[in-house]
């Protein structure tokens, strides 16, 4: 389906020619009826020569509705130029068209209205005005079908031209990514709350449900409608109204955004490519405050510029956008930037990285130029440039390009060797050999330094490497899938390295053994402390290589030690059926302090199981 809208200066007819096409009046408010002026948007649709059925959006005229009329022409197809041939070309035709530019609007028709109230040389002079001033503009080579509305006077031709002008616009895709930017929100009698909106991206469904952003609250919709006809299902690029279930129209208003539930992203800061307008009277300020303007999205931040002050009229370049309120943009979303006071539209361009850091750094600036090719190659090798390792989900986040796209350039890459599976995670080719030979050189460094461990812990290896834990362990996975290193439980490790001690560390060692015999340890009622770090590491090493067993914290048996008391626990209780701490306390002349944590160490060795305050043999 298609959406097309009307542009131009106020009263210049672009309502009464809306009602002439289609046979319906977009002007919907008491005040515009009283005032004969379009104030907010409009909407109709109309049946085609071809059968087909359009989506027309009417925007107001007015200098100061030129926010309504940007979020009105944002989701449109193709746009239908209306000049008056009384008035001719106007400050608000100078501004629509920019706008319309800037959106990237590509395709329309030229409507001269009011041709029966001017001459007939004053309107061919007209339309000479109007082509010299459409020169270099996307609307340069646009038919120019002159009509008297009211009376019907070239709404046929009109048609036509709409037939011939839709039949070369590409139809919007399913992206599997449904967003709709909400331009209007009323209730029904018995049936609630009603959105509508320009749907892109995908589609949405009857009973689904829809997230609604920057609010994060699903509703389901209950039904779906396009031009009064109840559907099961809504096509991307079609008007849609959906009557959502359970919601109060307080909660919603324009500018909220409809996505599938974990689909959308919202963000705060943004970079961008921004275009200032040449005939623009002021630049693009550096720190200053503007209106940003997304869809039917407008809310107010901060300008940061590279490395100047200001981005001057007539010129372009890159920029990050810090805002007040969450919004949401996608690569590629194409945006306008208002001065907030006095209202004057200076300019805008197309958001690129959705996720730019703070602070703004010119070195930072150099990834973006990847951006500009707009292709999905260029997005996952920019997300992939700047984060370690991605999910294909996160991959597609802050994108319309579907899970297929990116999934083809994924296995491109990969046929390349560009791009490796860490897990199900992402990660490029160079930045994984890079971290895997920072890798290999601290697990070395580790061995050299401690040679009685076991190897790096592979916890510790994201920190060691700057990226997060669980990417660190994927590291070692993918280390030790070489048989140059081997994973030792949670250590990694060179494969012909073994945890030795040194001469002067097996000399701590056979003091601690003996320190920690459970004689000596019951003698003293304190436990065997272990006091310095040398007696630390070297424990570290008894524990590990099972010479020791760990009772609990600062309470440790030599192996032999720990066996002989699990074995005269198993005969008293085979002797006595069940036993107590204080039995087996008594029974070693021992203190609670000791005798609790080896029955709960035996308890979670399967040895023992707990009954209310004794212990039986486990099953």
């Amino acid at each position: 389906m298609f959406v097309i809208g009307t542009a131009g200066h106020v009263d210049h007819g672009k309502s009464t020619l809306v009602t002439a096409l289609s046979g319906i009046d977009p002007d919907r408010l008491p005040e515009e009826k009283a005032r004969g002026m379009t104030i907010d948007l409009g909407f109709a649709w109309m049946a085609l020569p071809d059968g087909r059925e359009i989506g027309i959006v009417d925007v107001p005229g007015h200098e100061r509705f030129v926010k309504n009329m940007i979020a009105g022409v944002g989701g449109i197809d193709a746009v239908l130029f209306v000049v008056a041939a009384d008035d001719g070309w106007m400050p608000q035709s100078q501004e629509h068209l920019e706008i319309l530019e800037l959106l990237g609007v590509s395709g329309g028709i030229v409507v001269l209205t009011k041709t029966d109230v001017a001459s007939a040389d004053w309107v061919e002079m007209v339309e000479q005005d109007l082509r010299a001033k459409l020169t270099g503009t996307f609307l340069a080579e646009a038919p120019v079908i002159r009509t008297i509305a009211s009376q019907g006077v070239g709404i046929s031709e009109l048609k036509a031209e709409i037939v011939k002008l839709l039949s070369v616009v590409s139809a919007r895709q399913d992206k599997g990514k449904p967003r709709l930017f909400i331009d209007r929100v009323f209730t029904l009698a018995g049936k609630g709350t009603v959105v509508t909106g320009t749907l892109t991206g995908g589609s949405f469904n009857k009973g689904e449900k829809v997230e609604v952003l920057p609010l994060r609250k699903e509703y389901r919709i209950r039904s779906l409608q396009t031009h009064k006809k109840e559907l099961e299902t809504g096509q991307p690029g079609s008007r849609l109204a959906l009557n959502l279930a359970d919601v109060e129209k307080v909660k919603l208003s324009r500018g909220n955004v409809l996505v599938r539930p974990g689909d959308g992203l919202l963000t705060s800061r943004l970079a961008a490519r921004v275009r200032v307008l040449a005939p623009s009277r002021f630049g693009l300020k550096d720190n200053q405050q503007y209106l940003f303007v997304l869809g039917t999205q407008e809310v107010l931040g901060y300008v940061s510029l590279f490395d100047k002050k200001e981005i001057a009229p007539d010129r372009e370049d890159w920029a990050v956008f810090r805002f007040k309120e969450p919004i949401c943009a996608y690569y590629l979303d194409r945006f306008i930037v208002r001065l907030p006071s006095p209202g004057l539209t200076l300019g805008g361009g197309k958001v690129y990285d959705s996720f730019f850091p703070s602070p703004v750094r010119k070195e930072s600036e150099g990834g973006l130029e990847t951006l500009l090719a707009g292709t999905p190659e260029a997005w996952v090798r920019f997300r992939l440039g700047k984060k370690f390792s991605l999910s294909v989900g996160e991959l597609a986040m802050g994108t319309f390009f579907s899970s297929v796209e990116l999934q083809k350039v994924v296995e491109l890459l990969q046929e390349q060797n560009k791009v490796e599976y860490l897990g199900e995670r992402l990660v490029r080719g160079d930045r994984l050999e890079e971290v895997s030979i920072l890798l290999k050189a601290f697990i070395s460094d580790y061995q050299k330094k401690f040679p009685s461990r076991p190897g790096l812990r592979m916890a510790e290896a994201g920190k060691l490497l700057g990226i997060a834990e669980e990417e660190g362990f994927l590291v070692c996975e993918h280390l030790a899938s070489f048989d140059e290193y081997k994973k030792r439980g949670p250590f990694i490790s060179e494969n012909g390295f073994e945890p030795a001690l040194t001469d002067s560390q097996k000399s701590i060692a056979q003091e601690l053994l003996e320190r920690l015999r459970f004689e000596r340890q019951n003698q003293a009622a304190k436990g065997g402390a272990v006091q310095s770090e040398a007696e630390k590491e070297v424990l570290r090493f008894l524990v590990y290589s099972g010479q020791v067993v760990e009772v609990a914290t600062d309470f440790f048996l030599p192996k032999s030690d720990f066996e002989k008391l699990a074995g005269q626990v198993k005969s008293l209780i085979q002797s006595e059926g069940r036993i107590s701490a204080a039995r087996f306390r008594d029974f070693l002349g021992s203190s609670r302090k000791l005798v609790i944590p080896l029955l709960e160490k035996m308890d979670a060795l399967g040895i023992t199981r707990r009954v209310g305050d004794e212990r039986v043999l486990a099953e």
